[in-house]
């Protein structure tokens, strides 16, 4: 579709759905986060998550300020690995909430322990 064409379609959505526009920020965080996503149109119909690029970044640069071995393994990698796995498992203020659609648990952090 050329330029030209993208605005006349964007034009008609936004004429026929004034709350379009109310959606700026989730197309920019689209954008920003799922950056893959620019040019697919993802289904998902095996649950498979999607990584934001504010994840892969925090997770990349703890890979390399850290050095985590096997936890089962009996070393200071292993070890540092356990209580790092230990910790994100058990954050101090978990509360669950049930989903509607299929009624499992959501686990919701507080924003220390979530940065954490």
């Amino acid at each position: 579709m050329t330029c030209r064409g993208y605005r006349r379609t964007l034009d008609a959505v936004s004429y026929a759905y004034p709350s379009y526009a109310t959606t700026t920020k989730l197309d920019e965080l689209r954008a920003s986060e799922y950056p893959v996503l620019a040019s697919h149109t993802y289904l998902d119909f095996t649950r498979r998550i999607l990584y934001a690029t504010s994840q892969i970044a925090r997770h990349l640069e703890l890979l390399q300020q850290r050095l985590l071995g096997n936890p089962h393994s009996t070393n200071p990698s292993a070890s540092a690995a356990t209580e790092h796995v230990t910790r994100r498992a058990e954050p101090c203020c978990v509360s669950s909430t049930r989903r509607p659609m299929n009624g499992s648990r959501l686990r919701r952090q507080c924003e220390p322990c979530a940065q954490s």
